[in-house]
């Protein structure tokens, strides 16, 4: 057994262990000069250790099934209220929280599961997010596992989580109603008029993310909420209108973090001012936020290099950011200061704890089971706090081989069980993927040239310029729901054709028209569509034709037709719907004439 961190430390690393934050610039350059989004490169830490791509598969694999496909209740965090809407469940208070639901949809599309992701933004979408009241377009940050709202306070950095899911998600999917939620919830954040003691979600005299948008929590701050790398791409995919708003945000956010994070230990507190001096929280005793354990590096600001890392894994704007890493880690891995690691032959096993003053001495008041002086282990650091640390190591300076050890010790680490795995579970997963290269930009396509011939295909004027046919014995009705096109079919015929739903327009001889839309069914498994383009009468010469076969989760798909040989100003786009009694949506339409 050896300890991380004796002779070899105090020859090899004290430098980095006692220089001030200023000086460790000078000793931790940035170690890349363009960021994963430039290069499309993301650095798989875990091979650096020698982890085979298969094995490191594995480790990530093993996450995802415990937490979103396994059985065992004790484990588990991903439950199903029925066949369309599910939810991540904190078990420690039988709640449904806002930042749970927005990271298990980041994880979801971080791992290309569409199906998960779906269905867990129904349930958020449908039961956490409030239409009326000062709250409206906020989402409740905690709700019962029904889905009924328990606390109308919306905590940020779930809308954040949940916005950047949703682009990637409409990005890597081709979904477009995903990117319409996202710009909707992105205006909210930074424009929601004041109602009552609601406000925005960004101080933008400040140009920081508040603590909480209800009274005095939006006049301070949360250096975990600090998420430059999203602000980033919301600056580039989010409304344009809000670009420099967004990029001045980003721009604070980067110097924030130098801001609250101590000079000697660059622990940051759970909350803070302004300004980066650490501010206590919420006590329910007082009603005030007076509670000065937040002052402290609590559970919130675990993240905090994690986020720093991730801006720099991605974009390397900040050059400042790796000796960030090496100062955070450098405390972590003394035994003097934050504990260290212990490794015993391929067994690394961490000393370090949950909970520090700035200053990294035990934050024990309060906590007689922290204590190690009185044999306290209770709050030693789990997975969520090993997840984050690994992660951190991307932004670190690793020509000497020491950060890599946090890299082992995430290695060695298995997911979270038990009673307080919700939060320490999602972390780990988070951690793991960052840490195998896996927690990666989904960029829009190249945009697809041409004349949209399409009116109204999203449907934000109702039904308008769409016509309907339903031909006995076939019976249907049609209307809008959730902004989307809703087909509810009675009886379902013979004949695709009996039910139908369409567009008139015109078509070109020589031009070739790319089809996109969104569709789902609403019962049942699965069913089949037609849709053609083809003139609107007889005898229906038809110009192009596809069949798609649609599942109950949100899906986009697309086609194309032609070049088409005739020209026809009476043609029509039709969605085919009968033969199948399964109700359906669609949104999203869009015929490019190119």
């Amino acid at each position: 057994m050896r300890w991380i961190g004796s002779l070899r430390w105090k020859a090899c690393r004290g430098l980095i262990a006692l220089l001030p934050l200023a000086a460790l610039a000078a000793v931790t350059p940035p170690e890349q000069n363009q960021g994963a989004f430039q290069t499309g490169n993301y650095r798989n830490l875990f091979s650096a250790i020698g982890k085979s791509s298969t094995d490191v598969n594995a480790k990530v694999n093993a996450a995802w099934s415990q937490y979103f496909s396994g059985s065992d209740n004790n484990k588990t965090l991903f439950w199903r209220l029925n066949d369309d809407e599910y939810y991540i469940l904190n078990a420690a208070d039988n709640d449904v929280r806002s930042e749970g639901m927005s990271y298990a949809m980041m994880i979801a599309v971080q791992l290309n599961k569409p199906v998960e992701f779906d269905h867990l933004w129904r349930f958020a979408k449908k039961r956490m997010k409030q239409t009326s009241g000062d709250h409206v377009g906020y989402f409740c940050w905690r709700a019962n596992p029904s889905g009924t709202c328990l606390d109308k306070g919306a905590a940020p950095d779930g809308e954040e989580y949940f916005a950047m899911a949703l682009l990637f998600a409409a990005n890597r999917w081709g979904v477009t109603s995903y990117r319409n939620d996202a710009h909707e919830l992105l205006t909210a954040m930074l424009k929601k008029p004041v109602s009552g003691i609601v406000k925005p979600m960004f101080n933008l005299s400040q140009n920081q993310v508040v603590f909480s948008p209800v009274g005095g929590g939006a006049d301070f701050t949360d250096p975990s909420y600090h998420l430059p790398a999203f602000y980033e791409l919301f600056a580039r995919w989010g409304p344009s209108a809000d670009k420099l708003s967004w990029e001045a945000i980003r721009n604070r956010s980067r110097d924030f973090f130098h801001d609250s994070s101590n000079d000697s230990t660059c622990l940051a507190p759970e909350y803070a001012n302004f300004d980066g001096s650490a501010h206590p929280g919420y006590n329910p005793a007082t009603n005030q936020y007076d509670r000065p354990d937040q002052r402290q590096f609590r559970n919130d600001a675990w993240r905090v290099a994690f986020n720093w890392a991730l801006d720099y894994a991605w974009f390397a704007a900040d050059t400042r950011q790796p000796a960030l890493s090496n100062c955070l880690l450098g405390f972590f891995i003394d035994p003097a200061r934050g504990g260290g690691i212990t490794v015993s032959g391929s067994s690394y096993s961490a000393n370090f704890w949950h909970y520090y003053n700035l200053n990294g001495q035990l934050n024990v008041a309060g906590l007689p089971n922290l204590n190690p002086a009185s044999g306290g282990t209770n709050y030693k650091a789990d997975g969520g706090l090993i997840g984050m640390n690994a992660a951190a190591v991307l932004a670190a300076k690793t020509n000497e081989n020491w950060p890599l050890d946090f890299v082992h010790l995430l290695w060695a680490s298995a997911p979270p069980t038990g009673t307080y795995r919700y939060y320490s579970g999602l972390l780990y997963t988070l951690g793991t993927l960052a840490t195998a290269g896996q927690y990666r930009i989904y960029a829009p396509p190249a945009a697809q040239a041409g004349v949209d011939k399409i009116v109204n295909g999203g449907f934000g004027n109702g039904l308008a310029n769409w016509q309907t046919s339903v031909t006995a014995p076939a019976t249907a009705t049609f209307g809008l729901l959730d902004g989307a096109a809703n087909v509810y079919v009675g009886n379902a015929g013979s004949t695709a054709y009996g039910v139908q739903f369409f567009q008139s327009l015109a078509v070109k001889s020589g031009k070739r028209y790319r089809l996109d839309f969104d569709a789902r069914i609403k019962e049942g498994s699965s069913r089949a569509i037609s849709v053609k383009l083809e003139k609107n009468g007889s005898p229906y010469t038809q110009y192009g034709a596809s069949n798609f076969t649609l599942d109950r989760t949100l899906r986009h798909f697309s086609v194309s037709f032609g070049p088409l040989s005739a020209n026809d100003a009476g043609a029509r786009l039709t969605f085919q719907l009968g033969a199948n009694s399964s109700d359906l949506q669609l949104d999203n339409v869009v015929l490019l004439e190119q």
